[in-house]
């Protein structure tokens, strides 16, 4: 199901983020900030584990700029009472979202500086739908600017 088109850094996130990050939650501002707050930390630290236990305690840094590519899987269709957001369209995957797993894991575990414009050139978002609940989760995959070339590609593919 979830195969890689792409070489440098992959890393698998075994959970989906709290509803607490949904931007159809209701206005921002009627969100409670310390649950917002306490969903990116949570969504940050798991990012950070996945990465870690991926490419071990000493992830190799990328050259800049970098292409994200982000991947929510998720089952659709039933209602799930785990407090855990499933976003069906792309459009609702928001900073609330990336912002934990790049700063928390991609910055702070050294691939690349910052996040911003000069470090990471561009975000691809995609929502993926899979049968199983047991089979949810955020798949992040990055390639830095030495491998860029026609072959290298940050798509997220089915196989």
């Amino acid at each position: 199901m979830r195969g890689a088109a792409m070489s440098g850094l992959v890393f698998w996130i075994p959970a989906l983020p709290k509803r607490a990050l949904s931007p159809n939650g209701g206005q921002r501002s009627r969100r409670n900030p310390w649950e917002v707050a306490a969903a990116k930390l949570e969504l940050g630290e798991a990012a950070w584990h996945a990465l870690r236990e991926a490419h071990g305690p000493t992830v190799p840094a990328l050259t800049p700029p970098i292409r994200v590519a982000v991947a929510l899987y998720a089952k659709h269709g039933t209602k799930n009472k785990d407090g855990r957001y499933r976003p069906e369209d792309c459009g609702n995957v928001g900073g609330d979202i990336l912002k934990p797993i790049l700063d928390y894991a991609v910055v702070r575990l050294g691939v690349v500086p910052d996040d911003d414009y000069r470090n990471i050139e561009s975000v691809t978002l995609m929502v993926r739908h899979v049968d199983s609940n047991a089979d949810e989760g955020i798949m992040v995959q990055m390639v830095g600017a030495e491998e860029d070339s026609p072959e290298t590609s940050v798509t997220i593919v089915d196989g």
